[in-house]
């Protein structure tokens, strides 16, 4: 995995493989808080995150809230874990995430 600016990574699909490949491990690495904006699901919150873990080497920090997977909102576990598990067919995904307040996007393109 290499950082190209700040908010882009290159990945291989190996990489990608190995970090989708076994759901249950990658979760153990952060807890995902579900976060509401006007009582209606609006993402997930990322909590006691570990460092080094999976999620700090693809650039998120503890706090940060997931709102969209290639412009797909997170509006419930079935709709992540769908979007997690076609996230190894694809070649380029971007991550829509609040942080501190400000909407940012990370954009992972995958070798």
């Amino acid at each position: 995995m290499n950082k190209i600016d700040e908010n882009t990574y290159s990945l291989d699909e190996a990489t990608v493989t190995e970090l989708t490949g076994d759901i249950n491990k990658f979760m153990t690495q952060v807890r995902i808080i579900p976060y509401f904006e006007a009582n209606k699901s609006a993402g997930y919150r990322l909590a006691a995150m570990r460092p080094g873990s999976a999620f700090a080497q693809l650039g998120f920090r503890g706090g940060d809230i997931i709102q969209r997977v290639n412009d797909v909102e997170l509006t419930s576990p079935e709709k992540m874990y769908t979007i997690f598990q076609n996230l190894k067919d694809e070649k380029r995904v971007t991550v829509d995430i609040l942080r501190q307040g400000k909407k940012n996007t990370l954009t992972y393109e995958i070798r």
